[in-house]
């Protein structure tokens, strides 16, 4: 999808940066849509999930903005003959749609609206940032024959990456450092869940980042062909006792977003590994 002479007009008035000032948060008002696709890969069993939602800017300064975020689907990879409970269930919900192997499956709009008023997301950059994400699930865990979407949330996901702000001043504006390494804290919540075998928890780790600038190229998402800056990074706990992650940014430096984000997550002591892919399927709203 193209941009409409309507967001055209919206980047050329955002906020306080000219055409020639990189920002790296978006101004008020910027609806985009994304989907993100979470491949698990446990010994050689592989399963994927994912969510379709929109982020609205609603607040944002030089330094810092603020957006809602509404889920508006799940979505399941099934393919034929697989015997996943989720894959058994996720055919049988109102009017999906098909991709592929991928089933997509709509929330109905007064949920979605419902649960969007439990977000939030708060970033400073593509990397700093916090975010409030209430998962949305099945109503019953159990019905496969006809499920639908539950009106709470599953759980409420809270995250957040704040990272020293001497130490990573020197990578912005993009191009400016080669490569830096940053020391960050990633923090962790789940709460509220309505699920037994989905427990609540919290945690605090340090992690250190190691930031790569890749130069400036266009690549090509559902929402369209973009010029974007990439970023590379990889990400490593402190004492080498959590996860370590690979993976890359390519940010919108006109508009404050990632076109698209990667990660390949390493789980310790195990060869199991997490695909994480966020793209941009549309701007506007």
């Amino acid at each position: 999808m193209r941009l409409g002479s309507t967001l055209l007009a919206m980047i050329g008035l955002m906020g306080t940066a000219t055409a020639d000032e990189p920002r790296y948060h978006p101004a008020v008002g910027t609806v985009a849509t994304f989907r993100t696709l979470y491949t698990n890969l446990i010994g050689d069993k592989e399963r994927t999930l994912g969510y379709v939602y929109r982020l609205t800017t609603i607040a944002s300064n030089d330094t810092v903005s603020e957006a809602t975020l509404t889920p508006l689907a799940l979505i399941y990879r099934c393919n034929e003959g697989q015997m996943l409970a989720t894959c058994q269930q996720a055919p049988n919900y109102p009017d999906i749609t098909r991709d592929g192997d991928l089933i997509i499956v709509p929330i109905p709009p007064e949920i979605s609206a419902s649960l969007a008023k439990s977000s939030k997301d708060t970033g400073r950059d593509f990397l700093r940032g916090s975010q409030v994400f209430p998962i949305p699930g099945a109503e019953d865990i159990g019905e496969t024959a006809k499920p639908r979407i539950g009106a709470t949330p599953v759980f409420i996901q809270t995250s957040a990456l704040d990272c020293d702000d001497a130490a990573i001043k020197p990578f912005f504006p993009l191009g400016a450092t080669a490569t830096l390494s940053v020391p960050c804290k990633v923090t962790s919540e789940r709460s509220q869940s309505r699920w037994d075998l989905i427990k609540d928890m919290s945690s605090t780790e340090d992690v250190t980042f190691d930031l790569s600038f890749a130069g400036r190229d266009h690549i090509a998402v559902p929402a369209g062909d973009f010029a974007v800056a990439s970023v590379k990074y990889k990400s490593t706990h402190a004492g080498q006792t959590g996860p370590t992650a690979e993976g890359d940014w390519e940010v919108l430096e006109n508009i404050g977003l990632t076109a698209r984000s990667s990660a390949l997550v390493h789980w310790p002591n195990t060869s199991n590994t997490t695909h994480i892919l966020r793209e941009l399927i549309k701007l506007g709203s």
